[in-house]
């Protein structure tokens, strides 16, 4: 029936979830719980409780922290000051290539006057 094969589905995905050792196990459990579909109205009553997966999740919060894959939505704030930053960053480095290329002019110019220095 498929009111208990959803139940099963929601059963397995919190135990995947809950028990999983590393961020593979992880996305596995959340595979399995993609594949659950919310009843309809023609179901009352229905058995698949959201507080296992928050207790789930909860034993999973440092998987979680150590997935470099799964990301946060940032806040605008955070948007805001990343692109500031970043824009920073980008006018270090045209501060850097500048200095470098006035710093091959400097050495070019050593250079002339120790030649000219040199004795014939």
């Amino acid at each position: 029936m498929p009111l208990y094969r959803n139940q099963a589905l929601y059963g397995l995905a919190c135990i995947a979830i809950a028990t999983a050792d590393n961020a593979a196990e992880l996305k596995d459990g959340f595979t399995l719980l993609q594949r659950w579909e919310e009843p309809g109205a023609e179901t009352v009553n229905y058995i698949e409780n959201p507080k296992m997966m928050a207790v789930a999740l909860g034993k999973q919060i440092d998987v979680l922290e150590l997935e470099p894959e799964i990301h946060y939505v940032a806040t605008k704030e955070e948007g805001e000051l990343a692109r500031l930053k970043q824009q920073e960053i980008e006018e270090l480095k045209k501060s850097i290539r500048k200095l470098e290329h006035q710093i091959s002019i400097f050495e070019a110019i050593d250079q002339e006057i120790q030649e000219k220095r040199k004795p014939l």
